[in-house]
Parts: structure tokens; C-alpha cells; sequence
């Protein structure tokens, strides 16, 4: 399951401060995939805790705190979905995806090695799974992207890093992953070819500056009963 962005939407007859100035959740994770199907089990629960902060604690109010349960069948596959989880003083719309056979991408490293590199008003990273036969930046939909870093104002120096906010993604296992940074006016990208283990770093050129990006491959485990039985976790059977 891909999850690429939680929004806060409004909900009538309640008198909150209407729009939020930015209604996109920052996201800091999930830390590692989340598997959305498998022998044993084929349910994700998403739990949301949501609270509107005053400057005394007793008048704080609680937006939503549910835990929402998605299976397999509700996903769907190959297509971003929007949903609305609806409860308390406002909705949350999770837009996300059920990617089959995929392995996890974690990006462990943006160091900019030729530059420096500068902008004023913000860089921002997105990356892209791009399924088998689809060429670099041919998502075009916001909705199919995850966000990385959403602002990193002022200069990086050369050998410093991106603080990247988001690190580890799914990207299907014949597909690959493409990761865009836009500095300003100046954008670059770099693809990589999904595997099942090991590194790959790739450079990725705004101007004359240069990014090298790390990422780190693993495969997921479907079930506990490939490392009970098997004693490993075994790559998906080729076609």
C-alpha cells in the first residue's frame, strides 16, 4: 500500500477556521512499506489521531481518532485512489495505492557533491514509482508522487544533505523509481531501476549543481511463513 498524501477537508456545521492555511498533512513516514496483501493477511488498519491545539491544554479539541480497516479488495490495483475517512470534527481524504509484487526503495541519502546548491525559496523532492515500460516523468498526476522534502530554504553546501521527511517507498518489482528535485526554476531527475537487494546511486544535475541520491533495495515479506518454513524471504516467481 502507497500512501501519498493525507488532506484535511471541512465538514459543515462546525465552526472552525476555514480553509487551513495548508490542508496537506506533513508526512514523516511510514518508515518502511506497508504490505496491503499475503497468504495470512490482506487488511491494513490506519489509525488517525488528529487534535487542534489551543494555547491551554484542556481547550484542546479533538478533530478525528478512529482506526480506519482497508483490505485487499478496497485498494484495488495500478490505480491512486482518494478516500474519505469521515469521523468528528472533520474528514481526512487519503489518496494511495495497491502496488502488486513490489519491493521497497529507501532512500537513505541526497548529498549535493558539485554545486552548491541554492535557493531562497525552497527545494522540493518527489519521487514516482513508474511501472515497467514507462519512461521518466510521465507521471504527470500529483496524486501518483510522493513528497520527500517540501521546503528546504536557503544554500546546502557541497557534501551537505537534503533533510529529507520521507524515506522509504514501494516500487513494483519490474518497474522502477524516479526521484525529481526542483530548486527554484531548475529541476532535475534520476531513474533507477527497481532490484531486489544491494545499492544504487544516481546523480541527478540542476544547473551546476549536481545531487547524488542513495537508495537502498529490500524485499518485503508477504507472509511469516516464507522465514518459519523457508527460512528466507524468496523474490517473486518471474513470469
Amino acid at each position: 500500500m502507497q500512501v501519498y498524501s493525507i488532506k484535511v477537508t471541512e465538514t459543515e456545521g462546525y465552526a472552525l477556521e476555514w480553509p487551513l492555511k495548508d490542508s496537506f498533512l506533513h508526512l514523516t513516514g511510514p518508515s518502511r512499506a506497508i504490505m496491503s496483501g499475503g497468504i495470512l493477511e490482506s487488511n491494513v488498519t490506519i489509525e488517525v489521531h488528529l487534535t487542534l491545539k489551543d494555547t491551554v491544554e484542556s481547550k484542546d479539541r479533538t478533530l478525528i481518532s478512529k482506526a480506519f480497516i482497508y483490505d485487499e479488495d478496497d485498494l484495488g490495483s495500478g490505480d491512486v485512489i482518494s478516500t474519505c475517512l469521515l469521523q468528528g470534527l472533520c474528514s481526512i481524504e487519503l489518496c494511495c495505492e495497491h502496488l502488486e509484487q513490489s519491493v521497497q526503495a529507501t532512500i537513505v541519502g541526497a548529498r549535493v557533491v558539485k554545486g552548491p546548491l541554492r535557493c531562497g525559496n525552497g527545494i522540493k523532492v518527489v519521487c514516482s514509482a513508474l511501472p515497467e515500460g514507462k519512461t521518466e516523468g510521465s507521471v504527470k498526476c500529483p496524486s501518483g508522487r510522493v513528497l520527500l522534502l517540501g521546503s528546504q530554504a536557503g544554500t546546502v553546501p557541497v557534501g551537505g544533505y537534503l533533510d529529507l521527511s520521507r524515506q522509504a517507498v514501494s516500487v513494483k518489482s519490474r518497474g522502477r523509481l524516479e526521484i525529481l528535485i526542483q530548486a527554484g526554476e531548475i529541476s532535475g531527475s534520476v531513474v533507477f531501476k527497481a532490484e531486489d537487494s544491494n545499492i544504487s546511486r544516481g546523480r541527478c544535475r540542476l544547473g551546476d549543481c549536481e545531487v547524488e541520491i542513495t537508495v537502498a533495495w529490500s524485499l518485503l515479506v508477504e507472509s511469516q511463513h516464507d522465514i518459519l518454513v523457508m527460512g528466507y524471504i524468496a523474490p517473486y516467481a518471474e513470469n
